[in-house]
């Protein structure tokens, strides 16, 4: 008789495909338990990565109503200041109420989180109050039969009141800047989180992907997608670094078509102005007047040169000359009025007969711009050296150097001499050291400022050196 364990049926070979029906149902659990991992795993990720941009778009939004308030801060300041030489009350007067209403509408859309709006409106009030009581007084000016002030004491208060309407928009930029230094360090922190959610969750996608491409490839087209937000997130970090590094450039656009546009009108008035001064029948107060606007006009003129200057995108025509031809070229047309001065000028260019390359015209402007400058800071006199060095770490290079014997430059103003727009002048446009900036790196050099001995300033030009000297440099 046969043993009953050895007659008895195995389940598996009755039914053999029944271990493939469970490894697969495991396999399908298993690959759906994968994809569903992966869904929320991404979903999450998506989520995270929608905030991040949700918020790095109200910083941004916050950004750009920071500067729409900015400029229609000054908008309305210029108004209370620009009348002291108007005196056109009625014109200023229309410009402050429409640039202070247009600020008011930008306020009231401000977002909160981002504004401080009760510490900038307190600043701006008193800004207003101090700039309304200016137009008042202006106008008290206008109907003499209603005052009984002199006029000088009049226009003594409103000098208080335009300190006091200055001092109030100091304060009011003061707080955008402090918004605006917020809101970059915010939007640092939401890159910061950025990148720490996507540490956080990379290791868990690499596993999800791992089993995805196991079961049935479908976590790669999940990782494929993560991925596609990834890059996504990237491409958006390396724009808006793109946008900072381009400002600049764009400040140059801003300035070409700026004074593109105001040249020829400018060029214009003057020869009116001088067409009416020489051939006019004119008093001897409307003389004066006219004279006034004609030099007005001028010194116009050379700041629009100056905004074009800066605009330049590259030399225009090359050729070879030595450092000595460059200070040559300059002081033939600044040489007299340094004279009528009394500011000496000093060779020390010698028989140096270094040759370099590049546009004569605006390495001359850049050497007349810094002559210019040396002459601003000797009102009395003094000396001018024109100096040629070859540097001892660059002798590859030569310096062309101009050197004053003037107070010199404190530490923190020669750190930002060159930047766009600054200025320690009443009157400065603070683009002439920037052009010269300009200039020079159109040229592969650079510029720096030294303090000379015993007192003054050192402005260095550095410039590459033609590698091969045997041609003739421009007479």
């Amino acid at each position: 008789m046969s043993d009953p364990t050895t007659t008895a049926l195995n389940p598996t070979e009755t039914n053999p495909l029944r271990s493939y029906y469970v490894f697969l149902i495991v396999f399908v659990l298993l690959a759906a338990l994968t994809i569903a991992v992966s869904l929320f795993f991404m979903h999450s990720a998506v989520v995270s990565f929608d905030g991040v941009f949700a918020r790095s778009d109200d910083v941004t939004r916050a950004q750009v109503m920071l500067e729409n308030v900015s400029r229609l801060l000054l908008e309305v300041n210029a108004a209370g200041n620009d009348i002291f030489e108007t005196r056109n009350l009625q014109q200023e007067t229309a410009r402050f109420r429409q640039a202070s209403a247009q600020l008011r509408r930008t306020l009231a859309d401000a977002p909160t989180a981002h504004f401080p709006r009760s510490d900038f409106e307190a600043h701006f009030n008193e800004m207003l109050r101090a700039e309304e009581r200016i137009f008042s007084l202006f106008a008290e000016i206008q109907d003499p039969a209603g005052t009984k002030r002199p006029e000088q004491e009049i226009l003594g208060e409103a000098a208080a009141r335009m300190a006091e309407m200055d001092r109030a928009q100091l304060h009011a930029m003061s707080v955008l800047r402090e918004t605006a230094n917020a809101l970059i360090r915010e939007h640092q922190v939401i890159q910061d989180e950025g990148r720490r959610v996507l540490n956080e969750r990379w290791w868990r996608e690499l596993v999800v992907l791992t089993f995805v491409a196991v079961s049935l490839g479908s976590g790669w087209f999940l990782w494929r997608q993560l991925q596609h937000v990834h890059e996504h997130f990237v491409r958006e970090q390396q724009r808006v670094q793109e946008e900072r590094r381009n400002r600049l450039a764009s400040v140059g656009e801003v300035c070409f078509s700026v004074a593109h546009g105001i040249k020829n009108p400018v060029a214009a008035i003057a020869s009116s102005a001088q067409l009416v001064l020489e051939y006019g029948q004119l008093d001897d107060a409307s003389r004066q007047r006219v004279a006034d606007l004609l030099t007005s006009t001028r010194s116009l003129g050379d700041r629009v040169t100056q905004l074009l200057n800066f605009s330049r995108v590259g030399p225009t025509h090359r050729e070879r000359f030595t450092p000595k031809d460059v200070f040559t070229w300059s002081l033939r047309e600044i040489e007299r009025t340094l004279q009528d001065q009394g500011v000496r000028v000093v060779r020390e260019d010698g028989a140096d007969h270094t040759i370099i390359e590049g546009d004569r015209n605006i390495l001359v402007q850049a050497v007349q711009e810094l002559l210019g400058n040396a002459k601003d800071v000797l009102p009395g006199g003094g000396t001018i050296t024109l100096r040629v060095v070859t540097p001892q770490e660059d002798p590859k290079s030569v310096e062309l150097c101009v050197v004053d014997d003037g107070p010199g430059m404190p530490d923190d103003v020669k750190k930002r001499a060159f930047e766009l727009f600054f200025t320690r002048k009443p009157r400065g446009t603070g683009v002439g050291l920037a052009t010269v900036r300009r200039a020079v790196e159109l040229h592969q050099g650079s510029v720096r400022i030294l303090d000379a001995r015993p007192h003054g300033a050192d402005v260095r030009i550095r410039l590459p050196r033609v590698p091969d000297a045997g041609g003739r440099a421009a007479q």
